[in-house]
């Protein structure tokens, strides 16, 4: 596979997983069950699921206007999506959106650092959020791909 190809599939990961990222906000409620059932083993995580889940219907049943902002959450990530399937067209040219997606994926874990006290959970949920980031692996690759066929003209 040349270079510009393996950009592209590097582009298509991102994509996809941003796809999949956003469209998962709908089905929360169905998503959230499932999770809680895996979580049976580990008390922990199973409390913090249930929680969730259960703060998630108790939202939903008095204010489901605050779940609005969500469905706005998972429309950001579609358009960002469509950034990046845009970019695969001509990725030389488009450098600056693989630089602009590392770039976000290198303050995931500053937000998360920022937010998750401010929301009250708990400390290690950090990790769990800054696992987002891992995005940042696939776009290093495309860039360093693209900074050699940059040079090379």
């Amino acid at each position: 596979m040349s270079s510009l190809g393996r950009v592209r599939v590097l582009l298509a990961i991102v994509a996809f997983g941003l796809f999949v990222s956003g469209v998962t906000i709908w089905p929360w409620e169905w998503e959230l069950e499932r999770i809680l059932g895996l979580t049976s083993e580990v008390p922990v995580l199973h409390a913090v699921v249930e929680g969730i889940l259960a703060d998630m219907r108790d939202l939903r049943s008095r204010d489901s206007f605050v779940l609005y902002g969500l469905d706005w959450l998972a429309y950001a990530h579609l358009v960002l999506t469509a950034l990046f399937v845009m970019a695969m067209k001509d990725p030389v040219r488009n450098i600056l959106v693989v630089r602009f997606g590392l770039l976000c994926c290198l303050t995931v874990p500053l937000l998360a650092a920022i937010c998750v006290p401010l929301r009250g959970l708990p400390w290690w949920w950090v990790f769990i959020d800054s696992s987002f980031a891992i995005c940042a692996v696939p776009l290093w690759l495309a860039l360093r791909e693209l900074k050699r066929l940059e040079s090379a003209g």
